[in-house]
């Protein structure tokens, strides 16, 4: 770790910054996770009341304790699970009525996906009032949010290892007959506690089986269809109306290996708000740039998984190892170990340090 930038403040200011609490959030989820000693925090008293009436008890096992979040299938709240001596999980909540429901998708995809380590665990799916629910692991921050913390930059090191697991989990969703369709940052999430260093694949309210489960016969190619999937990240193909395979869920983490690196993409910079141009002058800009372009500054290898991604033809399975072995080899070449020391483990540990010192807090500046 090098670079580092003094902030010249005080520590008593320094932890009034927001900073902070993202630093507390991360140190966190390193830990164990003892529910004994779990507290929750306690409500402001103009909230109480808000959060008192969305308190729900489900199949009298789960009892919500707040809103975590939401996204396009619904809401996530934080639960724990009585016949788990409280374990602390997230459960997600599904109106009845919504025109294109993803929480059944996401039920079968846990269900046939239950040995891998790299996707959470379902522990229940059922009715509630007017809401389909699905509990589930509990997850720490997504890769997005890491990226935050970190600076807007990954190091080399901690691209390959999260990149390296989101392969294994790809690879085993496209064994299992289905492609995710939504790959991004947000979607990668770290597991909490002994898990912390597990990079797990989420939301597979728009995967698809690209064959049949049974006879492997691999769905027909088509065109003409609608843009499935997050923009920014999406392979040409798809931006070309394409039926998706497996090639596509490939050719998204080229484009996520580059955003990781660099903090952005070339085509984050279009505003338009008609979504169709948008989308349009952001498939423009992808096909103008050469692999050359698209990876300036960034090592060899991450461009060979690009240039490989796209050779891939439709029905093609993609040769996951020798991916994984891109990763390795860079790696290797940086004279690194995969030992999931992260780039967030570094500033935290740096943290802790002068915490304990009492000196001004440092805050990383760069990773190389």
């Amino acid at each position: 770790m090098s670079d580092v930038l003094k902030l010249e403040v005080p520590l008593g200011d320094a932890l009034r910054k927001s900073k902070l609490k993202g630093i507390i959030s991360i140190i966190s989820s390193l830990q164990p996770i003892n529910n004994d000693k779990i507290e929750i925090k306690k409500i402001e008293q103009s909230d109480k009341n808000t959060l008192l009436d969305k308190i729900q008890i489900i199949a009298n096992r789960f009892i919500t304790i707040k809103r975590l979040g939401s996204g396009g299938f619904g809401e996530v709240y934080l639960a724990k699970d009585k016949n788990q001596n409280d374990l602390l999980i997230a459960i997600k909540f599904e109106n009845l009525n919504t025109s294109r429901p993803q929480l059944s998708i996401e039920k079968y995809v846990f269900e046939i996906m239950y040995e891998s380590i790299y996707i959470p665990k379902m522990f229940y799916f059922g009715i509630h009032n007017e809401y389909t629910v699905l509990a589930m692991d509990l997850l720490g921050p997504s890769v997005e949010d890491l990226l935050n913390f970190c600076g807007r930059k990954f190091s080399l090191k901690t691209i390959c290892m999260i990149i390296e697991q989101i392969l294994r989990a790809i690879e085993a969703l496209h064994n299992h007959s289905l492609i995710h369709r939504d790959l991004k940052p947000d979607n990668f999430l770290f597991g909490l506690g002994m898990k912390s260093h597990i990079v797990h694949l989420i939301d597979f309210g728009l995967c698809k089986n690209y064959r049949h489960p049974l006879t492997y016969e691999h769905i027909l190619y088509r065109t003409g269809k609608t843009l499935t999937g997050t923009a920014r990240y999406c392979s040409l193909y798809t931006h070309h109306g394409l039926e998706q395979s497996r090639r596509d869920d490939i050719e998204c983490l080229s484009y996520i290996i580059i955003y990781l690196a660099k903090g952005f993409l070339p085509w984050m910079s279009i505003k338009n708000s008609n979504r169709k141009k948008r989308n349009e002058k952001l498939m423009e800009i992808k096909e103008s740039l050469t692999s050359k372009e698209l990876y300036s500054n960034l090592p060899y290898e991450f461009e060979l998984f690009y240039k490989y991604s796209r050779t891939l033809s439709y029905t093609q399975r993609p040769d996951y190892g020798y991916l994984r072995n891109l990763l390795i080899t860079l790696i290797n070449r940086l004279k690194e170990k995969f030992d999931y020391i992260y780039d967030w483990h570094l500033i935290v540990k740096l943290f802790k340090e002068n915490l304990d010192a009492g000196r001004p807090i440092l805050l990383k500046k760069k990773i190389t």
